[in-house]
Formats: structure tokens, C-alpha cells, sequence
């Protein structure tokens, strides 16, 4: 690697470090690893996925002073063993796609199969499809591979990303499986529906908590439903970010979440921390909401557009064209 491409990849590598070092001790506890190891530099999925004894395995091959603490130097030799999801979102949740030919969400072992029998150009013994699907076993199924397991097995190697990219573009008389592939926006619609106005009216009158303070340019905290409804009934464009305390992106992507408020000031920005308190995880339940950090456009009090991952110009791009009138999405 050229050294100035090393220097910036060290610099990204320690503002993750010190974005994951929620106690500023210099240091990342079993905790603060795990945040790292489930999250990119662009997203974090809504609940943890990695199991601690797993984060405990590899804290134990990297921790080279055995203080129960991995170090910078420490951590840069984490990145060097590819340990680090480095994706961006649309990679992640595009080759899962590709995978899940029949669109439920889950990757079965006939549809690994395909991959694998396509890609290397020879049978597959069901041994070898066990043992993956072993090793992808997180939340004790078994059966079928759900996407944070599919994020497992890329982290640790078991599957290459860019085999699953290039598999994408193959046509489909050449793959071993023949489904058609819809777009993610297309497949997850269905997740972008708002609250029937007559219930957002029901939950306003049972149960209407303090107005959160709206000023103009700045973005506001909202922690629960009925927060969150008050401020749509008052004001016709909203948007609101859901993000994680463990989520090291969404930290990194607060000024610039707060610039892009100051960008549009007739537009009210919110956010909510999802594992904050009872309220807040009950908000997200509401919400439908798989990744952190996202954000959601409401114009009229109506859910229009959804985007996930920390990147301002799909922010940005959101806000605009839900001013324009543009149509309900997911990206």
C-alpha cells in the first residue's frame, strides 16, 4: 500500500478506534469490540448479532499484552488480518439479495449451493454447505442464513463479498439457481407504511408526552412514539434519524446530520436512540427499523422515504426529493 493511502487508512482506522472507545480509557473492552466488529463505517444493524464469546475468541488472539483490552496498535493489527467489516451498505445488502433468490429474507442451502456451484465450477458436497451453514449459526437455527449471519461469514472469511458482487452479474441462464432478483426497494416497500391517521390520533390522545423543543436549523430529540406523533401532526416535512448508543457510524455522522438541518431549516430533524430506554425501543418496534443509522422522511404525517447508512448525500438526496413530492422509497 503507498504510504500516503496507509496514512489515510490509518487515520480512518484510529477515528473508528476512538469512536468505538466509549470510555475514552484508551482502550476497547469486549463491549466496545463487539460494537466495532458488527458495524462498518457506514451502518450497524438495530440489535447486537456477533455472540460475546465470539468477540471474546477474537479479543484473545489480538489482545498481545492479555490486559483484556485491544489497543490501537493492537486494532491496526486487527484491520491487517481483514478482521473489520469494510463494506459499503448497498454491497452488504445487494449480494444478500443475490443470494435470497425467492425473497424470504433468508439464504437457504440449496440457494448457497448455487453460489458456490457456480463460482468455482464444481459439485458441492452437502458436507461443505454444513459446515458453512455451521459456522454461520449465531442464533441457533440452522436451517437458513439470516442477513447478520451472512455479515458473519463475510467478516471471517467464510464468504468472499466480491464473489457474491460478481455472481450478481451473471446472467441468469448461467447461475445454477434461476429466480429473478428484485430490487431491495422494491422487496422491502412493504416496510415503508405509515400509522393510519384515526390510531396516530388515538395514540395522541392516550398518551401525548412533552412536546420536544423544535427550533429551526437544529435537530431534536425525540424518545417515543408519542413524541414522535406530536411532531408530525404539527409540521408537514420531518425527518427522523434512528440510531444506537453502540453504533460507532451514527456518532461519526452527527455534525454532519447537524449540517445538513442548518441546510433546511423548514424541514424539522429528529432523532432517537433506539436502546435509550423502554420507549425508545418501543418507538423502534413501531418503526420497523433493521439498521443504524437510518433515516426516514415523513411529509403530512406520511412515512415517503427511507435510507439507511451514514452517508450524506443519500440524506441529502432523500430531503430533496421528498420536498420535490417525490415518491415513497427504500435505499
Amino acid at each position: 500500500m503507498p504510504e500516503r493511502n496507509r496514512e489515510e487508512w490509518l487515520q480512518n482506522l484510529r477515528d473508528r478506534f476512538e469512536a468505538a472507545d466509549i470510555d475514552e480509557d484508551g482502550g476497547l473492552n469486549v463491549e466496545e469490540l463487539r460494537s466495532v466488529l458488527e458495524c462498518t463505517d457506514q451502518f450497524c444493524l438495530a440489535r447486537h448479532w456477533l455472540p460475546l464469546e465470539q468477540v471474546a475468541s477474537v479479543m484473545r488472539k489480538f489482545d498481545k499484552d492479555a490486559n483484556g483490552t485491544i489497543s490501537f496498535e493492537e486494532f491496526v493489527d486487527m484491520a491487517d488480518d481483514h478482521q473489520l467489516l469494510m463494506g459499503v451498505l448497498d454491497d452488504y445488502l445487494n449480494a444478500f439479495q443475490a443470494l435470497d433468490t425467492d425473497g424470504s429474507g433468508r439464504i437457504e442451502r440449496a440457494e448457497m449451493r448455487g453460489l458456490f456451484e457456480t463460482m468455482v465450477h464444481r459439485r458441492v458436497h452437502d458436507s461443505e454447505i454444513e459446515t458453512l451453514f455451521e459456522k454461520a449459526n449465531l442464533n441457533g437455527d440452522g436451517s437458513t442464513i439470516c442477513f447478520s449471519e451472512f455479515l458473519e461469514l463475510i467478516r471471517s472469511h467464510t464468504v468472499d463479498l466480491q464473489m457474491v458482487l460478481d455472481y450478481m452479474k451473471l446472467k441468469p441462464h448461467e447461475k445454477q439457481i434461476e429466480h429473478p432478483i428484485e430490487p431491495v426497494a422494491a422487496r422491502r416497500r412493504q416496510q415503508v407504511r405509515s400509522k393510519p391517521a384515526e390510531e396516530v390520533k388515538k395514540h395522541l390522545e392516550e398518551n401525548l408526552d412533552e412536546m420536544p423543543t423544535i427550533k429551526p436549523g437544529e435537530v431534536a430529540v425525540v424518545s417515543s412514539y408519542e413524541q414522535l406523533s406530536s411532531v408530525l401532526e404539527s409540521h408537514p416535512n420531518v425527518v427522523l434519524e434512528v440510531t444506537f448508543r453502540y453504533c460507532r457510524p451514527c456518532k461519526m455522522f452527527t455534525r454532519k446530520y447537524e449540517a445538513i438541518a442548518k441546510q433546511f431549516p423548514d424541514v424539522v430533524f429528529l432523532k432517537v436512540v433506539g436502546d435509550e430506554s423502554d420507549s425508545t425501543r418501543a418507538l423502534i418496534k413501531q418503526l420497523q427499523v433493521r439498521l443504524s443509522p437510518t433515516f426516514i422522511m415523513y411529509k403530512n404525517a406520511e412515512r415517503i422515504q427511507l435510507v439507511s447508512g451514514a452517508s450524506d448525500v443519500k440524506v441529502r438526496s432523500m430531503v430533496m426529493n421528498g420536498l420535490e413530492g417525490g415518491s415513497m422509497g427504500v435505499r
